[in-house]
């Protein structure tokens, strides 16, 4: 296992290594937690999130390593190359989503707060929607590690601009639903005691951390800010499954 992530690591740029070692371990930590919850408590939808959240985090890391193995090997070596980037190139936005806002809004009961937040959720998905859209369909060059390739599913003419404006008007809902995610917590962690309260105890601590760090990492106009933001919100949101683990074992979510 450590000699394969080793071989695996080699294949990243040293620059992007952390990153992709963070999203390594996210994807593994959700995949594990969302399968003891889903296995277990088949009803609470916190499950299938951290469960579909997982699969989809490693594709960003799969994406790199599949990538940079064929421009390794010449280029054109491998199949599917095209098609493994692109995947990669939108996932990690869906996953951020999903985590940053959605499991917020519905942590530890597997529901809203009250009818009244769904549209927080309505807003939620506008946003990450609008950032997939953008990833998968835009005509900018798709990123994995040392690649830079064209997307082949760029729109053409005329509508080749739809997927960055898109994109813009859906940034504009991120900081506020990421927000909202943090002031759910919060006001559930103030109306709760007991074993809730338990729960929500460090998982408040951790989301707080990375809903907080998610706003100058989308709206910095200073990148040394901005990517030390990510760093911190990426981090956050990698212990974020280990603490709704905690919660299954110790006080049985």
């Amino acid at each position: 296992m450590a000699a394969t992530l080793a071989a695996q690591l080699i294949l990243i740029r040293d620059d992007t290594q952390p990153i992709m070692v963070i999203y390594l371990l996210l994807a593994s930590n959700l995949l594990v937690v969302g399968a003891v919850i889903t296995t277990r408590r088949p009803e609470n939808v916190i499950g299938l999130l951290l469960l579909g959240a997982g699969i989809l985090a490693t594709l960003p890391f799969s994406g790199v390593v599949y990538g940079n193995l064929d421009a390794e090997l010449g280029g054109g070596r491998l199949p599917f190359v095209p098609f493994v980037v692109w995947l990669s190139n939108w996932a990690s936005g869906t996953v951020l989503g999903a985590l940053a806002v959605l499991l917020p809004l519905v942590f530890p009961s597997g529901r809203l707060l009250t009818p009244r937040w769904r549209v927080v959720v309505i807003a939620a998905w506008l946003a990450i929607g609008g950032a997939t859209f953008q990833a998968a369909f835009s005509s900018s060059p798709m990123l994995a590690g040392d690649l830079g390739l064209p997307n082949p599913f760029a729109l053409p003419e005329p509508f080749r601009a739809w997927p960055d404006t898109i994109g813009v008007v859906a940034s504009a809902f991120g900081p506020p639903v990421v927000l909202a995610g943090v002031v759910s917590v919060v006001i559930r962690f103030r109306r709760s005691s007991g074993i809730e309260r338990a729960q929500l105890k460090w998982f408040a601590f951790v989301a707080s951390i990375a809903g907080i760090a998610f706003v100058p990492a989308l709206m910095s106009p200073l990148p040394q800010i901005g990517e030390a933001a990510w760093y911190v919100a990426l981090s956050a949101l990698a212990t974020m499954p280990a603490v709704i683990g905690v919660a299954i074992v110790r006080y049985r979510l």
